[in-house]
C-alpha cells in the first residue's frame, strides 16, 4: 500500500500543496524554508500523528493533511488548543471502524514512515525497536543473564563485607599463624602435671635434707652411732641416686601463668580461626563470582549470535549490543554517532524488516546522502517495493516535486 495522492493545507511551512504520486518515489527539492521538509513530514503527521508541538502554519486556522492510499483515505486535522482529529474512510466514502487502531496495524512500528527516528530514540528504546524489527526473542537469555548478574552482585557484596572484617582482624594484629584455642581442661592437665613434678622434686629435696642432717648427726656421734652413720650414709646414697629435675619449679610457674593467660590466648586464637574462616569464604566467593562472570559472558555471546544471524539476514554486518543490552553499535560506532547516510540505510532496513502493509518511507535527511548512497537507497526502494519520500536541499527558490517510477532513474 503506497501513497496515491497527498493534500496538505496549513501544515508548518506549507499553505496548500497537492502531490499526485501514484505510488512513485517522490523527491521534494528546494532551499531551506521552501517547505520541502514540511511536505514529507506531513505524511508522518497524517499517518502517525507526530507533528511536533506546533504543526499549524502561521496565519492558518488549522493544519489538515489528507493521504489517499488507493483503498483508503486518511485525514488528520490539528488546530491550536484542540485535540487532533483523525478519520479513515474506505474508497466508497464509508468510515473505517477504530481508525487509529486500523492505521497502526497498517503502519506497523511506525519506523517505516520515519526510519531515522530510530536513531533519535534513547538507547534502551533503540534496542527494543531493533529486536522487534529483527524478530529476535532474547527474553530467556536476558532473564538468565539478569539473574546471574544479580547473583554476582550479591556475591561481590558479601566478598566486600568479608574484606572489611578481614581488615579489622589484621588491624588488631591477628594472623593465621596463631596457635589454636586451648580448652580449660587441657590447661588444667598441664598444671596438674607440672604440680606433680614440683611435688616430687620437693619430696626429693626433703629426703636429701633429712639424710644430710642424719649424716651430720652421725658424724658428730661417730663413736656412739657407727650403725646409725652407716644407715644415714645409705639413705644419703639412695636420695642422691634419684634424678634431679632442676626445671620443675620453672615449669610450675609457667603452667600457672599459662592458665592465668588462657582467656587472652584463646580470644586471639578464636580471632585467628575467624580470620582463617573469612579467608576461606572470600576465596569461595571469588570463585563463585568468576563462575557467574563466565556464565554472563556466555549468555551475552549466545544473545549476540541470535542478533548477528537475524541482522545478517537483512544484509547488516557489525551490529553489536553492549553487555547490559541497553546500547547498540554498528561497526564499533554508536548509532547516534553514525553519519546521515548510515542512518538512512540502516533505518530503512530495520523499518521494513517486518514488511508492514503500508510501504511508505519518509527521509527528511536525504541531502546527507552522497550520490552513491542515494543510488543505493533508491535501488533498495525499488527492490523492496517501498515508496520513498525524500527531502533534499537545492538551490531552487521554490519547492519542486520530482517523481520517479523506474529503477533506471536511480542510475
Amino acid at each position: 500500500m503506497k501513497v496515491v495522492r497527498l493534500e496538505v493545507e496549513g501544515f508548518k511551512g506549507i499553505v496548500a500543496r497537492e502531490v499526485t504520486a501514484d505510488g512513485k518515489h517522490v523527491t521534494a527539492r528546494g532551499k531551506n524554508g521552501s517547505g520541502k521538509s514540511s511536505l514529507v513530514e506531513s505524511l508522518v503527521f497524517a499517518l502517525r500523528g507526530d507533528g511536533g508541538t506546533q504543526p499549524v502554519h502561521v496565519g492558518s486556522q488549522e493544519a489538515r493533511v489528507t493521504v489517499d492510499v488507493g483503498e483508503f483515505v486518511f485525514t488528520r486535522v490539528a488546530a491550536p488548543g484542540k485535540p487532533t482529529k483523525f478519520t479513515a474512510k474506505n474508497r466508497d466514502g464509508s468510515p473505517v471502524k477504530s481508525p487509529a487502531a486500523f492505521l497502526a496495524k497498517l503502519v506497523g512500528t511506525g519506523l517505516a514512515l520515519d526510519p531515522t527516528r530510530l536513531f533519535r530514540l534513547p538507547d534502551a528504546e533503540q534496542v527494543e525497536e531493533i529486536l522487534r524489527a529483527l524478530k529476535v526473542d532474547v527474553t530467556a537469555e536476558t532473564l538468565e543473564r539478569d539473574t546471574a548478574y544479580e547473583k554476582r552482585t550479591d556475591v561481590n557484596r558479601r566478598a566486600r563485607d568479608l574484606e572489611g572484617g578481614i581488615a579489622e582482624l589484621r588491624r588488631q594484629g591477628i594472623g593465621t599463624d596463631i596457635p589454636p584455642v586451648v580448652t580449660t581442661a587441657e590447661a588444667l592437665d598441664a598444671v596438674t602435671s607440672a604440680q606433680a613434678r614440683a611435688t616430687a622434686e620437693e619430696r626429693r629435696k626433703g629426703a636429701l635434707e633429712a639424710a644430710q642432717a642424719r649424716e651430720a648427726a652421725a658424724q658428730k656421734a661417730l663413736e656412739d652411732a657407727m650403725a646409725e652413720l652407716g644407715a644415714a650414709q645409705e639413705a644419703v646414697a639412695t636420695a642422691e641416686a634419684a634424678t634431679a629435675d632442676p626445671l620443675a619449679g620453672e615449669a610450675l610457674v609457667k603452667a600457672k601463668g599459662e592458665l592465668q593467660d588462657l582467656d587472652a590466648r584463646n580470644k586471639r586464637a578464636r580471632l585467628a580461626e575467624d580470620l582463617r574462616g573469612k579467608l576461606t569464604q572470600q576465596k569461595a566467593l571469588e570463585a563463585q563470582a568468576a563462575a557467574l562472570t563466565e556464565q554472563i559472558d556466555a549468555l551475552a555471546l549466545a544473545k549476540a549470535k541470535k542478533i548477528d544471524d537475524a541482522a545478517a539476514a537483512l544484509g547488516i554486518e557489525g551490529l553489536r549490543f553492549n553487555a547490559e543490552g541497553t546500547g547498540v553499535t554498528y561497526r564499533d560506532v554508536r548509532l547516534v554517532e553514525l553519519n546521515g547516510a548510515e542512518w538512512v540505510k540502516l533505518g530503512l532496513r530495520f523499518a521494513f524488516a517486518t514488511m508492514p502493509e503500508m510501504r511508505v518511507a519518509v527521509v527528511d535527511q536525504a541531502s546527507e546522502l552522497d550520490d552513491e548512497s542515494l543510488r543505493e537507497v533508491l535501488a533498495w526502494g525499488f527492490e523492496k517495493d517501498v515508496q520513498l519520500w525524500l527531502a533534499m536541499v537545492d538551490d531552487k527558490p521554490m519547492l519542486e516535486i520530482e517523481l520517479m517510477d523506474a529503477p533506471d532513474a536511480a542510475a
